[in-house]
């Protein structure tokens, strides 16, 4: 799944632990939802047909809003550091964060994201050496 690497990639690192673990605690509560949706079909509509049609219409639902909401997300910046857009990483750290490109926070916290690209990159050639 891509959307817990995607949150992790974007939010401040002095809540990342709480958000990532926040999306967890929401996708475990809709799994339990969609089977309290499936036992109320199950128990309330005897045709097979039902049985498997209502519970994908409401999943249906918030797949095709988050599909769409997706065309409105902008890139990670540690993925666009990774493909050597550093400029647009920037760009994209500072409207994250809600602060100008020139902010010192925002300046430390792109060092921070080259130096761990650095480093992801230099370990994978290694790795190709053996």
């Amino acid at each position: 799944m891509l959307s817990p690497t995607y949150v992790a990639e974007v939010a401040p690192k002095e809540v990342r632990g709480r958000i990532t673990g926040l999306f967890q605690v929401c996708l475990t509560v809709g799994i339990a939802i969609s089977y309290w949706i499936v036992y109320g079909v199950n128990l309330h509509f005897g045709t097979p047909t039902q049985q498997w049609r209502i519970p994908m219409g409401f999943q249906v639902a918030p797949v095709g809003l988050m599909f769409i909401l997706l065309f409105f997300c902008r890139e990670s910046p540690c993925w666009l550091a990774r493909h050597n857009q550093e400029e647009q990483s920037l760009t994209n750290l500072a409207w994250f964060r809600k602060l100008p490109v020139d902010d010192p926070r925002v300046g430390e916290e792109f060092t921070e994201i080259l130096a761990t690209v650095k480093e992801e990159r230099e370990s994978r050639g290694l790795l190709q050496q053996c």
